[in-house]
């Protein structure tokens, strides 16, 4: 039979073709509007672990919270252009980031990683909502 690694193999290959299909249908559809914070960085990481999976290089319709915080001065003169100071100036909240550092490599994550990833992308989010009249966006996003 196919014991051992050739039908992980087969399976993995075809799980990874899924996951490309639906990363590259939502990166490449304009009506969807996608935001992240230094996603530069998050990019090389992904095409760094997943060289072969080149949906990673079809993202449009996007907007960088950080590179925004950046052109737009939404951050004091002084802080760092990280998420919690472009937060705290935007909409006046301090995020807890005691979950950054922590072991996401682990499976499965702990339900504290899992709300702070969800935290993050929802303040990235309300960020957006606030700022929208900056970047004509619709007024559903």
């Amino acid at each position: 039979g196919m014991a051992g690694g050739g039908g992980d193999a087969m399976v993995d290959g075809s799980a990874r073709q899924r996951a490309c299909g639906l990363i590259e249908g939502l990166w490449k559809d304009d009506t969807v509007i996608k935001v992240g914070f230094d996603f530069a960085n998050d990019l090389r990481k992904l095409t760094r672990s997943h060289p072969t999976m080149t949906c990673f290089h079809s993202l449009t319709s996007f907007i960088d919270v950080q590179e925004c915080a950046r052109s737009y001065s939404w951050v004091s003169d002084g802080l760092s252009l990280s998420l919690s100071n472009v937060a705290l100036s935007v909409l006046g909240k301090q995020i807890d980031k005691s979950q950054q550092m922590s072991d996401w490599e682990l499976r499965p994550l702990r339900l504290e990683q899992v709300l702070y990833a969800a935290l993050d992308a929802h303040i990235l989010v309300r960020i957006i909502q606030d700022k929208r009249a900056s970047f004509n966006l619709p007024s559903q996003l």
